[in-house]
């Protein structure tokens, strides 16, 4: 056996931790705490289960759970065997989950309590599945977690290396049907090593609060980062603002990272009311955050704030890190930072063209080099043809520029653009606008087809004023030089709540359907050309 041998394997990395701060807490939830001792014994027990159903390296386990202690058992045990751990998307009902099955062709499931009508679906569709859950109730049949890992028989697990496949991390659906997107062994720790340098460094007594389902790139990353160095991992099975304030007080929490949507219920649950200077970094991801709420984030929840902008084909470390000491010394407010670890970027004409770079200022689709990068997208053996440019950089289809500092800011993606009166458009800049109105709680921008304009400006807004009104608002976009005329709205929706994806983000497919239902809309006409 080679000094290396399984180095760089999931395997090799829990077991390192599990011997090293063999009494620390890896995992908690409420009151429930799993220290790196049974946190090595108890995925070893369940991955000998699996060994009992036939199970072995490379079969696909697919895992329809909340986050929890024993999800994160039963998934961290799949590694044991070299099978291939696949979370899935919770929000998705039977047809998209059973289609995706027929693509990966797992041979288990493994569920929570709450998704057992979902899983009892599944099951019917694929008979040759076997479902264990890790709750209580028993409606299809399966096998409990607990007798699953029940017993450990000893046997050696076979070789792993860090070329095998270890995980299909599923894309968030953003752009379409989602991405089963397949990363080593080997691209798991290089994301592992990025969240060393995102968190600026990590140690045992570090803990991590989850606030994100298993299928986010967070859960993976983030999570498996502290696990390897040592730290503790909370979780937080569904999304509470007041109980993640509560679980950040009460457990000594150093480091947390949410989305934007997430912060801004935080904001409004009163932070102020929870003990909080135990948090050292709080990091936001997954969707641009307008300056003033950054500003307002750092002043009322932690003062160190940094952002983190990734994508599911790089396990988020293919993107950029910025840390709230560069935004507020360097005035790099909106920006998401300069590359990670082991990864590079450029900004260069969208298309397929060959990759040349643009000169600082100037907005282009963002590319990107990572060692962490996917091998495959599941059934698609055409995929990286497509995405990968010949001289091997990946086209995110985000746009931005960099700044003469190196910095980066985003603009949106480039199939998101709106095409009025002949110029195009990107609908996050007149969203961040907007969004700065100290009456606007929540604005999404589209554009709806039109005779006159090719495409009008449409922006659904979910207001904290009843009395708010569209003209306000079409003031507050013209006054300053905030935007450029043509870019101000010509069509407002006043609405409860934005459509949100699967995983939580903005749903932009689903803006027009909603703003053809709402009430409430506001029009304007203007006669000058954009």
């Amino acid at each position: 056996m080679r000094p290396d041998e399984g180095a760089l394997t999931i395997r090799g990395a829990l077991d390192r931790a599990c011997r090293w701060f063999a009494g620390n807490t890896a995992l908690a939830q409420d009151a429930r705490r799993v220290s790196y001792a049974e946190l090595g014994a108890r995925t070893r027990s369940i991955a000998a289960g699996y060994r009992r159903l036939g199970l072995g390296k490379g079969d696909r386990i697919a895992f329809l759970c909340a986050a929890s202690i024993d999800h994160a058992l039963a998934y961290y045990a799949s590694h044991r065997l070299g099978a291939i751990a696949v979370n899935l998307h919770l929000r998705e009902p039977a047809d998209a989950q059973s289609r995706l099955f027929e693509r990966l062709e797992p041979r288990v499931l493994v569920y929570d309590d709450e998704r057992a009508e979902l899983a009892a679906a599944l099951t019917s569709r694929h008979p040759g599945l076997v479902p264990v859950r890790t709750g209580g109730s028993d409606a299809l049949g399966s096998i409990p977690l607990a007798e699953l890992g029940g017993r450990d028989d000893g046997e050696e697990a076979g070789p792993l290396h860090e070329d095998d496949p270890a995980i299909i991390q599923l894309s968030s659906g953003s752009t379409g049907v989602p991405k089963a997107l397949v990363h080593s062994h080997r691209s798991v720790l290089e994301s592992w090593s990025g969240g060393l340098y995102m968190w600026s460094g990590i140690s045992p007594h570090d803990r991590f609060l989850n606030g994100f389902a298993p299928s986010f790139v967070v859960w993976l990353v983030h999570a498996g980062a502290f696990l390897a160095q040592g730290g503790g991992v909370w979780l937080q099975s569904k999304w509470d603002p007041a109980a993640f304030l509560g679980a950040v007080q009460e457990s000594g929490i150093t480091c947390t990272a949410l989305t934007p949507t997430q912060w801004r219920t935080v904001l409004a649950a009163g932070p102020e009311a929870y003990e909080l200077r135990s948090l050292r970094l709080a990091a936001y991801l997954g969707e641009k955050l307008e300056p003033a709420g950054l500003r307002e984030l750092m002043r009322r929840v932690c003062p160190q704030f940094s952002s983190f902008y990734g994508m599911s084909e790089c396990l988020g470390l293919g993107g950029c890190v910025v840390r709230g000491s560069e935004i507020v010394g360097q005035d790099k407010w909106g920006s998401v930072g300069r590359p990670s670890l082991n990864s590079d970027l450029r900004v260069v004409e969208a298309g397929d063209g060959p990759v040349v770079e643009k000169p600082a200022g100037e907005i282009g689709e963002i590319v990107v080099r990572a060692a962490s990068f996917a091998q495959c997208n599941w059934g698609d053996p055409d995929w990286q043809r497509r995405v990968v440019t010949p001289d091997g950089w990946y086209r995110t289809g985000d746009r931005g520029w960099v700044d003469p500092d190196g910095f980066v800011y985003l603009q949106g993606r480039v199939d998101n653009q709106i095409a009025t009166g002949g110029i195009k458009v990107a609908p996050e800049e007149i969203e961040q606008v907007i969004g700065t109105h100290p009456g606007v709680a929540a604005v999404a921008v589209f554009g709806a087809d039109d005779e006159r304009w090719g495409q009008r400006i449409v922006a659904l807004v979910v207001s904290r004023e009843a009395s708010l009104t569209g003209a306000e608002l079409e003031q507050w976009c013209r006054g300053g030089e905030r935007l450029a005329a043509y870019k101000c709205p010509k069509q407002w929706c006043f609405v409860e709540a934005l459509p949100l994806t699967g995983v939580g983000k903005l749903d932009r497919k689903a803006l027009a359907g909603i703003a053809a239902g709402c009430t409430g809309c506001a029009g304007t006409d203007r006669t000058e050309r954009p």
